[in-house]
């Protein structure tokens, strides 16, 4: 990312952060309490969201070397590991991510959980298909994005994943957020990423989209 583009993100973090909430920015619900209509469901919304992300839970088939990668990559710490909760033969631990958020890795022993394949089982980094090809199905995971406050807190985490000796993409502008990607050593594509500016009406919100087909061949899309 140029310097150029690094003082017009953060500038727009700048206003953003003093800027009076609309319906397009991240939290609006949250920091105003407005519930408005749902895009699709309407008045038929439900009255009451989460306060946010709890845990997200994931298998790993080697708990010890996915604990050490997050708490030396990331800064992050194991805060609780125990015995699965009415699953024999299984452990779950908890690493804490930031602003109440936790990640969760769960390790079946018996019988054991097997790695993923990259290519295979998983797509490779910064893919979103197998190496035949194939897509994966609906249910399974595309990516983790870790929220960063601030650009410059994106550059510093990035340099410290890079220091660590990880791959990692160079930080990417998709407009309304700075962007980049990695790997842990389950083959989970993870994001550091920071919004400079809210959602644009205009076209960044489009739930004609939801139910028409689209083709690569009209692509529009624009990083």
């Amino acid at each position: 990312m140029s310097d150029a583009k690094h003082e017009r993100g953060q500038l727009a973090l700048n206003t953003l952060e003093g800027a009076a909430k609309t319906p397009m920015d991240r939290d609006y619900t949250t920091t105003t309490g407005i519930v408005d209509e749902g895009s699709v469901a309407g008045k038929n919304r439900g009255k009451h969201m989460p306060s946010g992300m709890h845990h997200l839970a994931l298998f790993t088939s080697d708990m010890q070397k996915t604990v050490d990668f997050y708490e030396r990559v990331l800064g992050m710490r194991m805060r609780a590991c125990f015995e699965m909760h009415g699953v024999p033969g299984a452990k779950h631990c908890f690493l804490e991510a930031g602003n109440g958020f936790e990640i969760s890795f769960v390790q079946m022993d018996d019988p054991a959980t097997q790695a993923a394949e990259l290519g295979t089982d998983i797509p490779h980094l910064m893919q979103v298909e197998l190496a035949n090809g194939l897509q994966m199905p609906g249910g399974t995971l595309a990516h983790i994005a870790l929220r960063c406050r601030t650009v410059e807190e994106l550059k510093a985490l990035r340099k410290q994943v890079k220091d660590a000796g990880v791959m990692i993409s160079p930080i990417l502008d998709h407009g309304m957020c700075y962007s980049t990607y990695f790997q842990d050593p389950n083959g989970f594509q993870l994001e550091l990423c920071t919004t400079v500016r809210p959602y644009d009406s205009s076209f960044e919100m489009q739930p004609e989209l939801l139910s028409r087909k689209l083709s690569k061949r009209d692509a529009k899309g624009v990083l």
